[in-house]
């Protein structure tokens, strides 16, 4: 079983914290936030599961979206993903909006295999 946190990503508003665990049939993503300052904030995000393929190129097997705020830290599964022992990461796209259009930042949960 895999178990891998990120680099938080530090800026004014707030500190980024993700991880993934899994187990046999699935992969398990979270997030959790503290703001560093301006009080109450939403970060939306898009999750991106991917898989390694070749010559720097990776897959992306599924994704998620949703947001994560101090109250509400974001918790998601990837269900029925194939264990063929390569390399995998987690790709988490930051955003300003629900729209998903003013885009903020990037953190990658990497260096683990399935």
């Amino acid at each position: 079983m895999a178990y891998k946190c990120s680099s938080d990503i530090v800026d004014s508003y707030a500190t980024m914290h993700a991880c993934i665990s899994d187990d046999y049939y699935s992969v398990y993503a979270s997030i959790t936030t503290k703001y560093n300052q301006y009080g109450e904030w939403n970060f939306y995000w898009k999750m991106e599961l991917q898989r390694y393929v070749t010559l720097s190129t990776w897959n992306t097997i599924d994704t998620r979206y949703g947001y994560v705020s101090e109250t509400s830290p974001s918790n998601r599964t990837f269900s029925n993903i194939g264990k063929y022992n390569d390399p995998m990461r987690l790709v988490i796209h930051y955003y300003n909006d629900s729209g998903y259009n003013e885009y903020l930042e990037s953190q990658y949960v990497d260096g683990w295999y399935r």
